[in-house]
């Protein structure tokens, strides 16, 4: 780890903003659209949203690992005092691994079925750190250990399917620490995991966070989790922040009324003989958001102000909502 203000930010991120290319003739689409938070050391943030609200995409672009076809228009990423955007591949490749890691969802698939787990974390550290065979092959049995995977230099020669989907998660992990990264994006690192397992990797997180001194950005779409082991929450929504807060705050008035129908929707067993509530609608196909509020189409508040462009707005001692009608419709 390198040393810095503890005060200042990790990771900033400030009116991101990208689109899709959509060919000849056509003009570009919005994906993502003036995106900005903070992540400070040894903070777990949470980004929240239904599927297709932005929440990968904006990990993805953070990273510089944006699919064919979509680029940053505007914005900037700082990695401590470093700006992100605008490097040049072959930059972002010294960076990524080294100083900003990020674990992908299904890590069965992402880990290589062709080489063992050690060799595949052992090639992280000697690309990024400049380490003999030797040193990297005992490195990555260090973060196997490190991970809680017992037998590390037994399993180090072992292959991806002789893992369960929980320690995969794990040795991807260890393969995204491996290089002492000071930034961890976890993109739903808990999909697919039965509730047991679920529990040890956002336990592990939670620790290695703490004792590392990471900061770690969880994107999710489980506001259990999010209750559990972050501090901060960004919710997301067609492309746009509409509501950051500190979990406590945001758990006991949210101010969105799309934050209110997500907690809305959670089951809990002293409602079990109620109705489920649910948001009607479904997120808006990528450019067919309005030209409002883009959640105004689902909303039960709506109103004729809801019409035109909405910018965040302060809630709270720290928070902020994109909803002309904070206040009056706040939880």
């Amino acid at each position: 780890m390198r040393d810095c203000d503890a005060a200042a930010p990790l990771l900033t991120v400030s009116d991101l903003c990208v689109q899709v290319e959509r060919g000849r003739g056509h003009s570009a689409m919005d994906v993502l659209t003036d995106v900005s938070f903070d992540l400070a050391r040894k903070e777990m943030l949470g980004i929240v949203g239904e599927s297709g609200c932005g929440k990968t995409m904006t990990s993805l672009a953070i990273m510089g690992l944006l699919p064919r076809g979509l680029r940053i228009t505007s914005g900037s990423v700082l990695l401590g005092q470093d700006e992100l955007v605008g490097r040049s591949s072959a930059e972002l490749g010294r960076i990524r691994g080294r100083r900003i890691a990020m674990i992908f969802q299904n890590a069965a698939r992402s880990l290589n079925p062709s080489f063992p787990v050690g060799y595949q974390i052992a090639e992280v550290a000697r690309r990024h750190l400049s380490m003999s065979r030797r040193a990297a092959a005992a490195r990555a049995i260090e973060m196997l250990d490190l991970v809680g995977i017992p037998r590390a230099t037994e399993r180090a020669r072992q292959y991806p399917h002789e893992f369960s989907g929980g320690m995969c998660q794990r040795v991807m992990i260890a393969m995204a620490l491996a290089c002492g990264p000071d930034v961890l994006l976890a993109d739903e690192p808990t999909t697919a995991l039965d509730v047991t397992v679920q529990a040890q990797v956002l336990a592990l997180l939670r620790r290695l966070q703490e004792d590392l001194g990471l900061g770690v950005a969880l994107v999710t779409h489980d506001l259990g989790v999010v209750a559990e082991v972050c501090d901060h929450v960004v919710v997301m929504y067609a492309g746009e922040v509409v509501e950051q807060a500190e979990v406590e705050a945001l758990f006991a008035r949210p101010g969105h009324p799309y934050t209110q129908g997500l907690l809305g929707a959670i089951p809990r067993s002293e409602h079990r003989h109620r109705p489920f509530n649910a948001i009607p609608g479904a997120v808006p196909r990528l450019g067919g958001w309005s030209s409002g509020c883009r959640f105004g189409p689902r909303c039960i508040h709506r109103s004729d102000a809801c019409q035109r462009p909405v910018a965040l707005n302060a809630w709270g001692p720290e928070g902020s909502v994109r909803c002309v009608r904070v206040g009056e419709v706040g939880g």
